[in-house]
């Protein structure tokens, strides 16, 4: 196992932990008798990354891996929900953990979740390397389409 197997596989469990520790902090420090309006908020969140997760799910198809170096038959995935955002699991998990914090109304979950997105924007960058070696066309694609976030000025998904 090569140097950078080992960093995708310390991003991998970074990544569960993080998501793990917001989770707990949620359900350990939340605000019993917070406003219920956050909670319903929160709870509409949640509900909107399962849309995103099922969208993402759903393009990879058999490209799907927990891993950041993709499998050696990986085609690049350019339709769909991907036509706009590079990494739209990544932001599931990102939406899921704000939801669950403005649910649980938890200050502790908050933190969680910055270092979550952290751990989130290095593991994509890391995957988007090996990405860059195995796809040549990828560096344009990258140009095109947001990583978490549309770009909606140039949403335009390359030939």
């Amino acid at each position: 196992m090569s140097r950078h197997d080992y960093l995708g596989v310390g991003w991998t469990i970074g990544q569960w932990l993080s998501l793990g520790a917001v989770i707990a902090a949620g359900w350990l420090y939340d605000v019993p008798d917070g406003a219920h309006e956050v909670s319903l908020l929160g709870g509409c969140i949640m509900t909107v990354s399962f849309f995103i997760a099922a969208a993402g799910f759903s393009g990879l198809g058999k490209n799907l891996s927990p891993w950041p170096r993709p499998h050696s038959t990986n085609r690049l995935v350019t339709h769909g929900i991907y036509r706009w955002i590079r990494h739209p699991l990544y932001l599931s998990l990102i939406v899921f953990s704000l939801g669950w914090t403005a649910w649980r109304q938890s200050l502790a979950a908050a933190v969680c979740l910055v270092v979550l997105v952290w751990v989130l924007r290095r593991k994509s960058a890391h995957e988007e390397n090996h990405l860059i070696d195995l796809h040549p066309q990828y560096r344009e694609y990258q140009k095109s389409t947001g990583g978490f976030f549309p770009r909606w000025r140039s949403a335009k998904a390359p030939e």
